[in-house]
């Protein structure tokens, strides 16, 4: 059973402070604090010491969720049984969101890569992992992914569902010398084409992300008039979305006057 001592320690790391900082604070040597925190996390893990609603994924019927899968999708990654989510320090917020909406009180962990910070989660429940699947998101997805069955998604959520992938994998600039923003998804060529025909946007704007010999596809467009147009089906009636790219979206809204 893990005492106070434990829980702090682990806690610690979860925030990002070092191994060597934490072996200081409590007077013990940097290789026991990293053996001690990796055994008492598997067992942490193992008592569920952290909670999350397991059938959060069992019936997509809201905004959150819709929007939360399609991050997934494109940003999640799952393996052993477990789902973990990864953004830069500016997307904080919508990691503490996607918590909140799980109610999980699983804590973020900062991790700093390269000089830059990313905070994290992991959440670990068999019963989400088994309801992501069933949506078709798997682990070692990236070129493999297909759509979730139509029948899973209302088509009334359907666009925040796309919009959560947008967030995730896509993109949007102001593109200076034609003077014009452009936008693109990135994915499987399976969802760019499901989601291209459920929006209702152009056809013949797939195409290969790279030359390298990877299956990963790219949807783009361009035009202030076009991507506002497809970005106001993405933002109709949102509350959940990236400030990052909305503050984008708002500028190619007003320059296009749509």
């Amino acid at each position: 059973m893990l005492n106070e001592i434990d829980l702090k320690m682990i806690t610690m790391k979860e925030l990002g402070f070092s191994s060597a900082e934490i072996a200081q604070m409590f007077g013990r040597s940097k290789s026991s604090v990293i053996c001690d925190v990796r055994n008492q996390t598997e067992q942490k893990i193992d008592k569920r010491i952290w909670t999350v609603d397991d059938l959060f994924f069992h019936n997509i019927d809201s905004e959150a969720k819709a929007y939360i899968l399609g991050f997934i999708m494109a940003d999640g990654c799952i393996y052993d049984k477990r789902l973990e989510i990864t953004l830069q320090e500016s997307d904080k917020y919508i990691v503490q969101f996607f918590l909140n909406a799980m109610h999980s009180n699983n804590p973020l962990r900062k991790n700093i890569i390269e000089d830059k910070i990313y905070y994290s989660f992991a959440i670990q429940s068999e019963q989400v992992i088994v309801d992501l699947y069933k949506l078709n998101v798997t682990e070692k997805k990236s070129l493999t992914l297909n759509p979730p069955p139509d029948y899973l998604i209302p088509d009334n959520l359907y666009h925040h569902l796309v919009r959560g992938f947008f967030d995730g994998n896509g993109s949007i600039w102001f593109d200076k010398s034609v003077n014009n923003y452009k936008m693109n998804i990135v994915s499987t060529k399976q969802v760019l084409e499901h989601f291209r025909d459920k929006m209702g946007w152009s056809h013949n704007t797939i195409r290969l992300a790279n030359k390298k010999d990877v299956p990963v596809y790219r949807m783009d467009y361009s035009g202030n008039n076009l991507v506002a147009k497809y970005l106001n089906q993405l933002y109709d009636d949102a509350s959940i979305y990236l400030n990052r790219k909305y503050i984008k979206y708002i500028d190619c809204k007003n320059r296009s006057g749509k």
